[in-house]
């Protein structure tokens, strides 16, 4: 630990502020300063931290926000009661008492950012976890709403710019479209059971979805799933890696605990994720980070429109095209960006036709050869390939 104060004290040593240090050695070796994020701050350089990756500074603008927290402009805000609603349950268990004036004094912050960030950014939408992720940032920052607002807006500006995911079009997850957020979830199903084929065959087997925690995992970023202390780690991961930080996160996670799932039936499973928020049943933090660091995500590029590029499968709720290595059965239909659908079926049958006409043709001493070959033509895949 003292190794650590040492190693980011010396990251900010020469200049005047926390801030300017880390900006200064996040300017010169990005690479180092996200590796020692990933590693950790301490809690006095967390917070500067986070914003010095996120690159808060290049978004933030002076009386902006002051200008959307007045009445009149919370008066336009669409979503307002649905806001007001939502963060009645928002980590009060942070607050030993519910009532505090801290307690109020977060609540009020927490109506204001978001109300803010809505006014200000069209494009958002509020969704399951903003209400969790802004009251973290305030604890994080000691409740300084500005820096919270600016950071967030960061944050879905800036989460990708260290994430290789951005070059297979990734992209905002906080919107009306679920298009990204199913693009992260169909990108860990392929890892899953890429790594873990076994407890996923028995997360199938009892009807234990993904949905049920996956979901939540990742819209709120593990903050309503586990304790706060983990979620301090999780994020130091993710905000030095962008969204495939969420999506290793995930797998280290289950590749930690997989002994405590395995043979369990659906209840039992359902009792073990709720475990997790009190810190039961899982390794340290550092522990699971360690593992994450581990997990290398394997994908192909995606496809263009319409490709019918044999190899690639398809994120069907998205309709991004992405190559893996367990390919839909061959009657699956395959679906291609433009919503256009089109059967593999159809090649296979080619395939199979040719297959019979080599048997039919050539002497019986080599139709067995003939078949094996044939076959081989039915499903060739490309090895998967790291990012």
């Amino acid at each position: 630990m003292k190794f650590k104060l040492q190693h980011w004290s010396n990251m900010t040593s020469d200049s005047s502020s926390i801030n300017e240090g880390l900006l200064k050695c996040f300017t010169t070796n990005q690479k180092e300063f996200l590796s020692s994020l990933k590693k950790g701050p301490p809690a006095m350089y967390r917070w500067n931290a986070w914003k010095t990756a996120l690159r808060t500074s290049e978004v933030f603008s002076e009386g902006v926000y002051e200008s959307l927290i007045t009445p009149k402009a919370k008066a336009k805000v669409k979503d307002i009661e649905k806001i007001e609603a939502a963060i009645g349950n928002t980590f009060s268990e942070c607050f030993s008492i519910e009532q505090s004036e801290e307690y109020n004094l977060m609540m009020k912050k927490l109506t204001n950012v978001l109300v803010a960030l809505l006014t200000h950014c069209p494009d958002l939408c509020y969704v399951q976890g903003m209400s969790s992720i802004i009251a973290f940032m305030l604890i994080v920052s000691d409740m300084n709403d500005e820096e919270v607002f600016w950071t967030f807006i960061a944050l879905v500006n800036n989460m990708l710019i260290h994430d290789p995911m951005r070059m297979y079009g990734a992209s905002n997850i906080y919107t009306a479209s679920k298009e990204n957020l199913n693009l992260l979830k169909h990108v860990f199903n392929v890892n899953f059971v890429n790594e873990m084929p076994e407890l996923r065959l028995h997360f199938q087997s009892i009807q234990f979805a993904e949905a049920l925690w996956l979901h939540r995992w990742i819209l709120e970023m593990f903050l309503e799933s586990f304790p706060f202390k983990y979620c301090l780690r999780f994020w130091d991961y993710i905000l030095g890696y962008g969204y495939s930080g969420i999506i290793k996160i995930s797998l280290a996670i289950l590749a930690t605990t997989k002994q405590a799932f395995e043979g369990k039936d659906y209840a039992k499973c359902c009792d073990i994720l709720e475990s997790f928020k009190k810190g039961e049943n899982l390794p340290t933090p550092d522990e699971i980070v360690e593992r994450a660091e581990k997990v290398v995500l394997r994908r192909r590029k995606v496809g263009p429109a319409g490709s019918s590029k044999q190899g690639f499968s398809v994120c069907r709720e998205s309709g991004i095209m992405i190559g893996i290595e367990d390919e839909p059965d061959v009657g699956d239909l395959c679906y291609m960006n433009d919503g256009s659908s089109a059967s593999r079926s159809k090649l296979s049958c080619v395939r199979l036709a040719l297959c019979s006409l080599l048997i039919c043709t050539l002497p019986v001493t080599l139709s067995l050869d003939a078949l094996i070959m044939g076959l081989s033509l039915i499903h060739i895949s490309e090895p998967t390939r790291p990012y």
